[in-house]
């Protein structure tokens, strides 16, 4: 089995922890435009939304605000809504995790991502399901990685053990 390092980023201004267990994929909760260009700089070259807009305080608005922030910091932005609603009923439609994943795959082997959502849980969720499919680890290492790396929401922890159960 390959070796992975689970790693916690402080990033040097105040937003939400990263987390990463695969070397140039980091999740996060909320993220705040000022940061963006301290992620270029730390050789980021794609951020990831996973919020919808029109969830909770997150408009419209916001999420052009949000990508904005990220073009001028000269990364690329990807919005794929995975909706907070799906997680709550665990009813998590498999083509938007899929979605991501094909993001994913776009990302140059030396180049770092980003992928956040609201609270840090839905991306610990995709990120569960994702290392779990590369076949890198167990059901249940899947889920203690994304626990520790920001799923804290128990709806979003039981969407991906179902998710995890149906593969």
């Amino acid at each position: 089995m390959r070796k992975f390092l689970i790693l916690t980023l402080s990033l040097l201004f105040s937003c939400a922890s990263t987390h990463s267990y695969h070397e140039n994929i980091s999740i996060a909760g909320d993220q705040k435009n000022t940061i963006f260009k301290d992620l270029k700089k730390q050789g980021y070259t794609k951020v990831i939304n996973l919020r919808q807009a029109g969830e909770d305080n997150y408009s419209h608005a916001d999420a052009l605000k949000e990508e904005k922030a990220v073009r001028d910091a000269g990364l690329e932005y990807v919005s794929v809504a995975l909706p907070r609603q799906q997680v709550m009923s665990q009813n998590v439609d498999p083509n938007v995790l899929k979605g991501i994943d094909r993001e994913v795959a776009n990302v140059g082997k030396d180049e770092r991502i980003l992928v956040h959502c609201s609270s840090g849980s839905r991306a610990a969720l995709w990120y569960g399901q994702y290392i779990y499919n590369a076949g890198n680890v167990t059901k249940e290492e899947a889920v203690k990685i994304a626990k520790e790396n920001g799923l804290k929401d128990v709806n979003a922890l039981k969407a991906l053990e179902k998710i995890l159960d149906e593969k």
